[in-house]
C-alpha cells in the first residue's frame, strides 16, 4: 500500500529500467546511460546562465532522472535550502523538498501520523525509493559496481565542464533491511533503500566511485574509501536533511578523496586535499569560505562551482 495524499506531477523515471529483481528491488541501466548522458552535458553550458542551467536539467531529466540537490559555492551545505520545483530555480543552490524524508518509499504498508499530508510540495509526486546500479559490468567490465544504490553528480567549474561521478554505496545491496526510522518502529522490507538511508541513522558509507570525463574513465575500488557529508550535519530522523529546509547543520562535502576513509566536511572529517580529491567541500567552515575545487588538480580557486545531483527512483 502507497501513502495517501502525495500531489502527482513530474517524477522522472529512468530509461533502460529492466524488471523487479524482486518484490521490492528495481535496476536502473546507469552504466549504459552515463555515456550518453556525459554527451549531453559536454556541451557550451554555464550553469550561471539562466537557459544553460535549464538545458542541463532537461538533459538529465530527459534520460529518466530525478535532480535532487544543485549545490554551489555559497549554498552547499549549511546554507543550502530546500525547493519544491528545483528545475525552474535556475540559481542553484537548493535541494528538492521531501525526497529525503523517513517515509519517502513506495510499498511500504506501515501507517504514519502523517499519512495524507503533501508537504505542500505540488513538484514531487509520490513517495519512492531508489533503484539499484546495473550495465556497469556490462559497459566496463566492473561487476562489483551493479547492484546498489547510487548517487550521481555533473560538475562545472564556471563554464568548463568536468565530468560526472557516480558513487555506488557498496554496503548496501539487494539484501540489505533498513530500520524505518523517524520514529516508527520495524524494518522496511529488503532491498528498499532511499535517500534517508544514505544519510540516517549512519552518513559513513562505504563507496565505489567512477569518474567519467570528456576525456577518460576511472574507477575507484578501494577497499577503504567512504564517505560522510558532514560530522556536524545532524541529520533529522524525520527529514533525512538537518531540517525540511536546511540540508546541514554544519559543513558538507560533494564528491570524495580517493581511498580515504570517512572523507568529509567536518572538523574531524578528512577533507578535500591534494591530487586525488573531486568536487568541493566546506570544510569546517562557512558556506561562502569554500573555495576550492577539486578535480584530481591539487585543487584551484573558485568561487563559480556547480553540482548536479541526481539519481534514479522507482
Amino acid at each position: 500500500m502507497m501513502p495517501l495524499g502525495f500531489a502527482r506531477s513530474n517524477l522522472s523515471h529512468a530509461s533502460g529500467l529492466g524488471t523487479p529483481q524482486s518484490s521490492h528491488n528495481y535496476n536502473d541501466d546507469i552504466g549504459g546511460n552515463l555515456s550518453s548522458l556525459l554527451a549531453n552535458l559536454n556541451q557550451s553550458y554555464s550553469p550561471g546562465n539562466s537557459s544553460h542551467f535549464t538545458s542541463i536539467t532537461n538533459h538529465i531529466r530527459s534520460q529518466g532522472y530525478t535532480l535532487v540537490a544543485v549545490p554551489i559555492y555559497g549554498s552547499l551545505a549549511e546554507n543550502m535550502s530546500n525547493i519544491d520545483n528545483i528545475y525552474n530555480y535556475t540559481a542553484g543552490g537548493r535541494f528538492l523538498s521531501n525526497v529525503y524524508r523517513f517515509d519517502n518509499y513506495k510499498e511500504s504498508g506501515a501507517n504514519f501520523s502523517n499519512v495524507g499530508s503533501s508537504y505542500d510540495n505540488t513538484h514531487w509526486t509520490e513517495p519512492s525509493h531508489l533503484r539499484v546500479s546495473t550495465g556497469f559490468s556490462t559497459h566496463y567490465s566492473q561487476a562489483a559496481m551493479d547492484g546498489h544504490p547510487f548517487l550521481c553528480l555533473a560538475f562545472w567549474n564556471g563554464a568548463s565542464f568536468k565530468g560526472i561521478i557516480t558513487l555506488v554505496y557498496r554496503s548496501i545491496g539487494t539484501t540489505t533491511t533498513h530500520a524505518i526510522g523517524g520514529g516508527a518502529a520495524g524494518n522496511l522490507p529488503a532491498g528498499v533503500h532511499r535517500l534517508y538511508d544514505l544519510y540516517y541513522p549512519d552518513q559513513n558509507r562505504d563507496v565505489y566511485a567512477h569518474v567519467l570525463t570528456p576525456s577518460s574513465s576511472n574507477f575507484y575500488m578501494g577497499s577503504s574509501q567512504s564517505i560522510r557529508f558532514s560530522h556536524e550535519a545532524n541529520f533529522s530522523a524525520t527529514h533525512g536533511t538537518n531540517t525540511a529546509s536546511t540540508f546541514s547543520q554544519d559543513d558538507g562535502q560533494w564528491g570524495f578523496q580517493v581511498n580515504v576513509t570517512n572523507s568529509g566536511g567536518g572538523a574531524s572529517d578528512i577533507g578535500m586535499s591534494g591530487t586525488e580529491a573531486y568536487g568541493f567541500n566546506n570544510k569546517n567552515g562557512g558556506d561562502t569560505n569554500a573555495d576550492q575545487f577539486f578535480w584530481g588538480d591539487g585543487g584551484s580557486s573558485s568561487t563559480n562551482y556547480y553540482c548536479f545531483v541526481f539519481t534514479s527512483f522507482v
